[in-house]
């Protein structure tokens, strides 16, 4: 059996020197009442204290209607300091100490909310994006963000659901049908195969049965963004704009990046309430995400601004769409609308009329372009293909942001003695289509544990029901190791990698800094390797990481290897860890750890993927005079 270790951080004592002194991570000092609250400005800190610039936003994404009161305390100022949002939905505080904060926002009409920020030092500046949620009773979209993701399939029910998805993408629906039966039947539970049962009803015609089993996809799981967009699809297909927008926010809130939802949501805000400013925005960040793919966006941008009344700026909008897509599909109605948009007596509301699109087929697109990649064929994308879209407008110091992760490794380090964990792994042995040929499944009671035998030295051990042996892992190959792999943040790693700021992108529609980093060339690669028998083959990584732009925790973190390992004909290997929250005993501290991670590899020919969902977290801090359990015993 091949092991995976990720990192390599296990029984070496090369390796295990190499880690160095662990020093406590030092408290940045706070002074009491030391933070004045200064109204809003460029956003240059005062002196030698850093700024902290809260952004307030509708969740999203959009302009914030109303003002907001926001207010930023500390263990040492409990009562804080406040200052309301100015133009923009900013407010800022200046002259903050280095330290941990809390920030609420609350406004009229809306739900309120809090968020932890860090402030790394002096001279820096945090910004903070809060998203707030109109208080319509509704249910609150931003507890399913830390829910751990859709659960995949096992067994014959996984295969089905691949061949199926197969012969959907082959437009032969035929073939499809007899393995949609088969999971419909063994896993109707699951959201994943309603989805895939919505699509084949699409694909067929049956909009009364796609609109079914979306229903039941979210029904089952909320978060579910790619079944929430098609949702709304349908409902806008059907006249039912207004249905359609609390779908395009929970999407949203999930997957920001969708250009899709983001089309989607501004011809809804249009049809619904003619709301042409929030239109405007979601038209703009389509465009911006989805590029060639989102060209008739513009039509509806420019239905926006003539609805605005700036008639102008959508005569400009057409014309620039007619120019580069003279054979567009939409072209005629484009000129169409730039017609009546050139007669003075033509109003906004005839505009209005001309410019509508038949969106069940010119925004829904193709069935599959939200089809999320959990257990739905390909190989994943790699670090390297697109660059993930970023705001442009924020400026991302890497050298803050690099601080803030080595804090967060650190105190992983230093704070962690030990936590004990569910662990769920699936094993697929995949055809050269991505389709499953074989599924295993395992449960482990997993136990994690970080040992400090003497200065300099740091062990991580793994053991699955009680036994450090890997012979009970399911397939061909073994992974381990994958709590650690973030210590390519910590000081004594971080050297080894190159790293690049690529600015302030999302992740599960938290604002993050995406981080890319790379193997420096001649550098030993001591982070990640391979072991076969008793010969070790060390892996050069890439990768991108998703940071947490208010306290610079891990969100997200995604490696590929920067060329193959030819003596063992590795040719390809990608891994992606998703991290949640989990609290220690206490109740007021919390530690980011891998909720659930996926390694996708080609190893002498065949096609790998190993799924590992943690699950049922106890975290033992160093001053607790508790001994870990395996999960589920007395």
């Amino acid at each position: 059996m091949a092991k995976v270790a990720l990192p390599k951080v296990l029984k070496s004592a090369m390796l295990l020197v190499m880690l160095g002194s662990m020093a406590p991570v030092r408290t940045l000092a706070q002074s009491r009442g030391a933070v004045p609250v200064v109204g809003l400005n460029t956003g240059t800190a005062i002196g030698d204290l850093s700024a902290v610039i809260v952004h307030v936003q509708e969740l999203d994404g959009g302009p914030l209607a109303v003002p907001a009161l926001v207010i930023l305390t500390s263990l040492d100022n409990p009562g804080g300091y406040q200052t309301t949002t100015g133009a923009g939905g900013i407010a800022q505080f200046n002259g903050v100490p280095g330290g941990n904060y809390t920030i609420k926002v609350s406004a009229a009409g809306y739900k309120g909310a809090s968020e932890d920020v860090t402030v790394m030092g002096n001279n820096g500046i945090v910004n903070s994006f809060m998203g707030l949620k109109a208080d319509n009773n509704s249910p609150d979209n931003e507890a399913q963000l830390e829910k751990p993701g859709i659960p995949l399939l096992v067994g014959k029910s996984r295969k089905e659901l691949d061949l199926a998805l197969a012969a959907m993408r082959s437009s032969n629906n035929t073939g499809a049908a007899p393995h949609l039966a088969y999971i419909l039947k063994h896993a109707p539970g699951n959201p994943d195969v309603q989805f895939v049962a919505a699509l084949y009803a699409m694909s067929v015609q049956d909009a009364a049965g796609a609109r079914s089993h979306l229903e039941m996809a979210i029904g089952i799981f909320p978060g579910y963004a790619a079944a929430q967009i098609e949702l709304a699809n349908l409902l806008l297909s059907s006249n039912e704009a207004a249905g359609a927008i609390p779908h395009l926010e929970q999407a949203l809130s999930v997957q920001p990046g969708s250009w899709r939802a983001h089309w989607l949501i501004a011809e809804a805000y249009l049809i619904a309430n003619r709301d042409a400013e929030r239109a405007k925005f979601h038209a703009v960040k389509s465009l911006e995400l989805g590029k060639e793919k989102a060209a008739g966006v513009q039509i509806t941008l420019a239905r926006a601004q003539a609805i605005a009344g700036d008639r102008d700026a959508a005569r400009k909008t057409l014309e620039e769409f007619l120019a580069k897509y003279p054979s567009s599909p939409a072209s005629p109605r484009a000129k169409q609308m730039l017609d009546a948009l050139g007669t003075t007596s033509t109003t906004p509301t005839k505009v209005e009329t001309i410019a509508l699109l038949p969106l069940g087929a010119a925004v829904a697109g193709n069935l599959f372009a939200d089809v999320p990649p959990s257990s739905m064929l390909h190989l994943p994308r790699g670090v390297d293909d697109a660059v993930p879209p970023v705001n442009a407008t924020i400026p991302c110091s890497l050298p803050q942001v690099l601080e803030g992760a080595s804090r967060r490794t650190r105190e992983f380090v230093v704070a962690l003695e030990r936590f004990s964990a569910t662990e769920d792994v699936i094993h697929d042995e995949l055809d050269a289509a991505g389709v499953t040929r074989k599924s295993y499944h395992r449960s482990f009671n997993y136990v994690a544990a970080l040992e400090h035998p003497r200065p300099n030295v740091i062990v991580v051990d793994e053991m699955r029901d009680g036994s450090f042996s890997v012979s009970e892992f399911p397939g061909a190959l073994a992974t381990e190791g994958l709590p650690a792999l973030a210590l390519v943040f910590h000081p004594d790693y971080e050297k080894d990698f190159t790293f690049v700021c690529e600015g302030l992108g999302e992740w599960h529609g938290k604002p993050s800094w995406q981080v890319h980093f790379e193997q420096r060339a001649g550098v030993p690669a001591r982070i990640h390797d391979w072991e076969i028998g008793n010969r070790s083959y060390p892996a050069r990584l890439k990768g991108r990481a998703w940071i947490s732009a208010s306290t610079y925790q891990p969100l997200h973190l995604e490696t590929d290897l920067i060329e193959p390992i030819q003596p063992i004909a590795l040719e390809y290997e990608h891994t992606a860890i998703e991290y949640a929250p989990v609290k220690f005993p206490d109740g007021q501290r919390k530690l980011w750890l891998p909720a659930s991670a996926e390694v996708y590899s080609r190893f002498r020919g065949h096609f790998f993927r190993q799924q590992h969902d943690f699950s049922n977290f106890i975290l033992f801090s160093v001053n607790t005079k508790e001994r870990p359990k395996a999960p589920g015993t007395q």
